[in-house]
Formats: structure tokens, C-alpha cells, sequence
């Protein structure tokens, strides 16, 4: 059912059980989940390229910026393509708005 769907969505505790071991599972959180810092800290610390799913409101947040790219450094060996690719994807998906704050 849909509906149920989409309350679940929109629990803020289903929601961060989801994210906090699953971190991808942001994409289909709810918009105002989206939004909700602590889901979305959750989400990075698992899997920092989540970020990408964030709303753009949290994307300048520092902490959040680096829980993502410590996430990234954390789960990928060093050296690793998808780590550096992870680690730019955040970087890029950030920095539009970095450079609209200076």
C-alpha cells in the first residue's frame, strides 16, 4: 500500500534505523526528512556519498561535510577508485555552495 509507504517515509525513527545502517536509504525519505539533520548526519556516517540525497540547506553544514568524507575514508581502501570518486562526488555536490557562502 502506498500510503503505508509513505508513512513510513515520513517516521523519523524508522526512518533513522533505516539510514543509520543503510545510508542510501535517504533517497527515499521524506522531504522534510530529508532536511532533518540528525537523519541526515546518520545517513553520511554510514555511507558518506548519501549526501547527494540530503537537501541542499545541509550541504554547507561542516560537520555533516566531514562525517560524509569520513564515512568515505573509513569504508573504501586507501588508494581505491571508489574512494576517490566518493570523496569527489561529495566534494562537487558541496562546493557549489561553498563557493556561493564566500
Amino acid at each position: 500500500d502506498t500510503g503505508q509507504c509513505k508513512e513510513y517515509r515520513a517516521d523519523f525513527d524508522t526512518v533513522l534505523a533505516a539510514v543509520s545502517t543503510h545510508g542510501d536509504a535517504l533517497q527515499y525519505a521524506s522531504r522534510r526528512l530529508k532536511a532533518s539533520r540528525e537523519i541526515v548526519l546518520a545517513a553520511v556516517a554510514n555511507r558518506g556519498d548519501a549526501l547527494r540525497y540530503a537537501d541542499s540547506s545541509l550541504c554547507d553544514d561542516r560537520e555533516i561535510v566531514l562525517a560524509a568524507l569520513a564515512a568515505v575514508e573509513d569504508t573504501a581502501p586507501r588508494g581505491h577508485a571508489s574512494r576517490r570518486q566518493s570523496g569527489v562526488h561529495i566534494l562537487n555536490h558541496v562546493k557549489p555552495r561553498l563557493t556561493a557562502t564566500a
